[in-house]
């Protein structure tokens, strides 16, 4: 049987080692969301220099996006939010 200054040894060996899993993860989510805020920004610039390309063609009209005229002049199909609604079961069993 170990006795309490083990048993507390132990304990902190364990906390020590939890710390250090911790701080290594800390490291990883920071360099992660690091990545991810340089992705979102240059996908920002990117956007924005689309925006102008776009604003320029249009001799300064309202924006509308860069797309190729396609064959009979069709304008492109626009999207539209669409509710969607599933049903509800009284009871665990939805078979029923």
């Amino acid at each position: 049987m170990t006795t309490n200054k083990e048993h507390i040894e132990r304990i902190e060996a364990d906390l020590g080692s939890l710390q250090d899993k911790i701080s290594r993860m800390e490291f990883e989510i920071n360099d992660k969301l690091q990545r991810m805020e340089d992705t979102i920004s240059k996908l920002g610039e990117s956007f924005s220099a689309s925006r102008g390309a776009t604003s320029q063609e249009n001799d300064g009209s309202t924006a509308r996006p860069i797309r190729e005229e396609s064959e009979g002049g069709r304008q492109p199909i626009l999207p539209r939010v669409a509710k969607l609604e599933f049903p509800r079961y009284s009871s665990d069993d939805p078979t029923e």
